[in-house]
């Protein structure tokens, strides 16, 4: 029977850590990759402008037609003006 001079739990704490150190060191370095272009020898980024703004006509003629002049406004809702629904809606 062999001997075990390091119990599981340190070792899974090794483990935890280990595992720590190798994720925050990458990311690390790929923040550095992705977030400093200054390491990037790829030259200057040209920025062009490409939205053109659409040629846009509004009629504001349609506004003053018949058909609008002639539209009725909403009334104004009423709250709690007539009972809604039945006294205990759980029954059937």
């Amino acid at each position: 029977m062999a001997i075990i001079f390091i119990s599981i739990k340190k070792r899974q704490q090794k483990f935890f850590w280990a595992i720590s150190v190798l994720f925050f060191l990458a990311v690390g370095i790929l923040s550095f990759l992705v977030l400093l272009p200054e390491l990037d020898e790829s030259g200057d980024i040209v920025v062009q402008e490409v939205f053109e703004a659409p040629d846009v006509n509004i009629n504001f003629e349609a506004l003053d037609s018949a058909q609008v002049k002639s539209l009725e406004p909403f009334l104004p809702a009423t709250i709690g003006g007539a009972g809604a629904g039945r006294d205990n809606p759980f029954q059937p």
